[in-house]
């Protein structure tokens, strides 16, 4: 589809045991970019780990979609900037307001055709 994935992710964890896990799934190819709050003074939902990321793909928050399953860091947290939602159900976080995302998903495997269909709309 021609997007840049990217991912933040509020951990302790240092970078090499976090891309270890990627690299063993195949996943570390997809993300150019990862910022690991372990590696900023920064964590979901403060702006600047959101903006620090948006730099680094070279994209503004109108051209970015976060997705995520916890609604304070993830979901309020991007609004804040502009960036549109993603909200990933889960079994443990079915009490967010989903109106406060821009859509909800139960599978990943969604999103390429809600991507697709957000794109068409423009």
């Amino acid at each position: 589809m021609g997007l840049q994935l990217a991912i933040i992710s509020n951990t302790f964890s240092p970078r090499s045991v976090l891309d270890r896990q990627l690299e063993h799934f195949d996943l570390i190819r997809f993300f150019s970019v990862r910022t690991y709050s372990s590696e900023t003074v920064y964590r979901k939902p403060d702006r600047r780990i959101f903006q620090a990321t948006l730099s680094k793909l070279g994209a503004t928050a109108a051209e970015a979609v976060m997705v995520g399953d916890r609604e304070r860091e993830d979901i309020k947290g991007a609004r804040r900037l502009g960036i549109r939602t993603i909200w990933k159900r889960g079994t443990t976080n079915s009490h967010l307001n989903i109106e406060k995302a821009d859509a909800v998903i139960e599978s990943i495997g969604e999103l390429p055709r809600l991507i697709e269909r957000w794109r068409e709309q423009v």
